[in-house]
C-alpha cells in the first residue's frame, strides 16, 4: 500500500531484463475491473481468493520479479506459494509516506474511510509482522526511487 511494489517491481524487471508479474494488475486485466468493482462486488473475501489464484500463478514463473498487493502477507497459503521460490523483499515504508504517495485514495478501497491515516495505521500494525516473517530481506523504502533499487540490487 503505497510502498511503490508495482512501481519498483517494473522498473526491477527492467533493469534485470527479467520478466515482471503485477499481481493486482493481472487481476485487473482478467477480471475486466478495478480493484475498487471488485471489492464492490465480491467484498475483500472474494477479492483475497482471487489473489490467491494469482499468486499460484506468480509461483510457477521463473526468473520473475512479482509485485503482490499490500494484503498479500495476510494469507499463509500465499505465503507459502511464493516463498517456494522467490526471494521475498518488505519495501518498508510508514502510513504517512503510504498516504502522501497514493494520489486517489478511493482508488483504496480498503483505505476509503472517513479516516484513512487511522486505517492505515492499523492495516500495517497488523500487517507489519507478517511482512517481516515472511521477508528474506527488509529494504527501507522511504527514499527516492533509485534509492530504493540500489538497496534491492545490494541485498540481492
Amino acid at each position: 500500500m503505497g510502498a511503490g511494489k508495482s512501481t519498483i517491481g517494473a522498473l526491477l524487471a527492467k533493469g534485470l531484463n527479467r520478466p515482471f508479474f503485477d499481481i493486482d494488475e493481472q487481476i485487473k486485466a482478467e477480471i475486466g475491473k478495478s480493484i475498487s468493482e471488485i471489492f464492490a462486488e465480491c467484498g475483500e473475501a472474494g477479492f483475497r481468493q482471487l489473489e490467491v489464484r494469482f499468486c499460484k500463478i506468480a509461483a510457477g514463473l521463473q526468473n520473475s520479479v512479482i509485485a503482490t498487493g499490500g494484503g498479500c502477507v495476510e494469507s499463509s497459503e500465499n505465503i507459502t506459494l511464493l516463498k517456494q521460490g522467490a526471494k521475498m523483499i518488505y519495501l518498508q515504508i510508514s502510513p504517512n509516506t503510504a498516504l502522501a504517495r497514493i494520489a486517489d485514495i478511493k482508488s483504496r478501497p480498503m483505505l476509503n474511510t472517513a479516516d484513512p491515516l487511522a486505517k492505515a495505521q492499523e492495516m500495517m500494525t497488523r500487517r507489519v509482522p507478517m511482512y517481516e516473517k515472511a521477508a528474506c530481506h527488509i529494504v527501507n523504502g522511504e527514499g527516492g526511487i533509485r534509492e530504493v533499487l540500489e538497496s534491492i540490487l545490494r541485498v540481492l
